[in-house]
């Protein structure tokens, strides 16, 4: 009886693959064509060309911002720099609208000879360099320390807010400076009473 079993199961097991099998095969299954491809990868290259001026302009757009960004924080830091140091001024040895030399006492024991110059390096890019115990040349090649700087002044102010007319009359400094980036123009203006000289 065992064998007869074993037999029917045989049977029918072999019964079952062929009929799958047939049924699979009788199925007209089909798959993508190559010209089905063609047009989808064509489709997708024309919307991919369509788009992809504008993701260009927004990446440009946002770099320029960042580094528009950047450089007005460096700006504005140099600045301040800038301010504090002529706040420490002990002697005012140069005073012209482009450029100023003093010494500044770092702390009680240390006295520094600090340059600032508003000039252009040697690829025609305009900034203000600073120094210490150098005396800066417009014909140097120098790191600015800010740049994209369109004009910049220094103005010696006696006690009544007029033109110091030597050193010994100067109270007052104040800074104007205009940076641009990218046609916009930002002003920084700063005032620092000096009372050591």
């Amino acid at each position: 009886m065992t064998a007869v079993k074993i037999c029917l199961f045989y049977v029918f097991q072999k019964s079952l693959i062929i009929h799958i099998s047939e049924s699979v095969m009788s199925k007209n299954i089909k798959g993508y064509t190559v010209m089905e491809l063609v047009v989808v990868m064509f489709a997708l290259s024309v919307i991919t060309a369509a788009i992809a001026p504008f993701i260009r302009l927004n990446v440009e757009s946002y770099i320029q911002l960042g580094e528009g960004k950047a450089m007005v924080q460096t700006a504005r830091i140099s600045f301040a720099k800038m301010l504090n140091e002529l706040r420490y001024l002990n002697d005012l040895d140069v005073m012209n609208s482009d450029h100023i030399r003093f010494d500044a006492y770092v702390d009680s024991t240390q006295k520094n000879n600090i340059h600032y110059r508003y000039g252009t390096d040697s690829e025609g890019n305009k900034g203000i360099a600073r120094a210490e115990n150098v005396v800066l040349a417009f014909e140097e090649d120098y790191d600015p320390l800010i740049g994209g700087v369109e004009s910049f002044s220094f103005s010696y102010l006696d006690n009544i807010g007029g033109a110091a007319g030597s050193t010994s009359d100067v109270h007052r400094i104040k800074i104007t400076m205009v940076i641009r980036h990218e046609g916009k123009r930002m002003s920084l203006i700063g005032q620092v009473c000096v009372n050591t000289i």
